[in-house]
């Protein structure tokens, strides 16, 4: 499963530079089958942090600060209570609810319709999404699917949501990684060359994303996202469905 963590991490750190999503999607799933439902999420944060600072970079003419102001701060506030709960709620149970929560969103993103002129939300629905992308932040380290439903329904542009996206992720992924740390009372026992190497390999992943850029759209890359990240989080709910099952001796039904 190492192999399989090393090039979602690429891939999805190309994701995040074409399409300026996609990291997490990617990558939550088979962590969290490769390091398990806790030590994986806070990897994820740790990891897509950093890459959304570079991709921040990048991309900081096109942010749109007044937005940012609008959600960063209520997903902040949100995490703070799930992280308490994620520390305390570990298992098969906190990998069940990962990968359906992973499924739903995107199922959501996918189903609801794009408005094709953008609107302006009332501000409190800038702040629930806010929130709602600090509760899937912290619980399974994708803040992506609240944010893509909020896209949809407001009409927000390609180019200055993928833009805004950036400082959102840095917020939601850095508040998760340091409440569920002060928490839990320390890091993850990882060997240092996890920690290392998920910052190498993002780093490829972010080169190699300024290439693919030129290749293929935006649109193309999220699409392939969404896709892998759906197979992604299924094989993670059946996996913790079966250690469930199997850990309780929990039969099922019939």
């Amino acid at each position: 499963m190492l192999i399989f963590s090393a090039i979602s991490v690429v891939l999805g750190s190309i994701s995040q530079r074409v399409a300026g999503l996609g990291f997490a999607l990617l990558v939550a799933p088979v962590f969290v089958l490769t390091f398990g439902p806790y030590d994986g999420v806070v990897l994820i944060n740790y990891a897509g942090t950093l890459s959304s600072v570079v991709v921040l970079m990048r991309l900081w003419k096109d942010v749109n600060w007044r937005t940012y102001l609008a959600l960063g701060p209520p997903a902040a506030l949100a995490i703070i209570p799930t992280s308490y709960v994620v520390v305390n709620f570990q298992g098969p149970g906190l990998q069940i609810a990962i990968g359906l929560i992973v499924i739903a969103g995107l199922t959501l993103v996918l189903s609801r319709p794009k408005v094709t002129k953008q609107i302006t939300p009332r501000w409190w629905v800038t702040m629930v999404a806010g929130g709602a992308a600090g509760v899937t932040s912290a619980t399974a380290g994708v803040g992506a699917p609240p944010m893509g439903i909020y896209a949809a329904a407001t009409g927000w542009p390609q180019r200055e949501f993928a833009a805004t996206l950036q400082p959102v992720f840095i917020t939601t992924g850095a508040t998760s990684f340091l409440t569920k740390v002060s928490f839990a009372g320390g890091l993850p026992s990882f060997h240092w060359s996890i920690w290392v190497g998920v910052l190498v390999l993002s780093a490829v992943g972010l080169s190699l994303g300024e290439v693919v850029k030129n290749l293929i759209s935006g649109n193309t890359a999220r699409t392939i996202a969404f896709a892998l990240c759906y197979l992604g989080a299924t094989m993670a709910t059946i996996d913790g469905l079966l250690q469930y099952f199997f850990t309780t001796g929990t039969a099922l039904p019939g």
